[in-house]
């Protein structure tokens, strides 16, 4: 597999990893809102999201970064660590150009009816768009640079993909930094992550 390919086929997986974050952050967000209701809704269901959404995206490019060090080795792949940077940004590419489309709304290229479509289809970051960008004002009213903080959320997937992946191709692991201090505690935590790397490399190459 090429450089090429393997970019992609990672592409592929923020994308749907992005999609299924968005139904459940949907979910979340009427939820929470509907419970809570009022700024202590949007905190709470703001928090909850982001916290979803790094903790599924950095998990998975972390993984993929550390496996592709073995791949590097073999020969399967070169070792590029901005593989996780391109993957982020075409696997976001969707909610890229969701973001320009937005901050053109200000300047009523598109219709002010993306804002509220934006909201459901950057749905990770509902709560935060629409205390930017509230409903009751008209977009004449609205800042740009309201536009711009909403539409810079998109940014936050590629950065996250490429700060984890990069990561992951180092074998360092936000845990073993934080977490496991010792020496001891730390070579234990490296034991077992090798293992489970291990099994699941001789099951792809078997």
């Amino acid at each position: 597999m090429n450089n090429k390919n393997s970019t992609l086929r990672l592409s592929l997986t923020v994308f749907f990893r992005i999609l299924v974050i968005k139904i459940f952050s949907i979910l979340l967000d009427f939820t929470v809102m509907i419970s809570f209701g009022g700024r202590v809704g949007y905190i709470v269901t703001q928090i909850c999201s982001l916290a979803l959404l790094i903790s599924v995206i950095y998990s998975t490019m972390w993984n993929m970064g550390f496996s592709d060090v073995n791949r590097a080795k073999l020969g399967v792949v070169k070792k590029d660590v901005l593989r996780g940077l391109k993957a982020g940004l075409i696997g976001s590419s969707f909610e890229i150009v969701g973001a320009v489309m937005l901050i053109l709304t200000k300047i009523s290229i598109v219709p002010r009816f993306w804002i509220s479509i934006f909201g459901i289809f950057n749905a990770p970051f509902l709560p935060f768009h629409l205390t930017l960008l509230p409903a009751t004002l008209t977009v004449s009213e609205l800042p740009l640079v309201n536009f711009i903080f909403s539409a810079s959320t998109v940014l936050i997937i590629p950065l996250i993909s490429a700060f984890a992946y990069a990561l992951g191709n180092m074998e360092l692991s936000l845990p073993e930094i934080f977490i496991y201090t010792t020496p001891e505690a730390r070579e234990e935590y490296k034991a077992k992550r090798n293992s489970k790397r291990n099994k699941t490399f001789n099951k792809i190459f078997k």
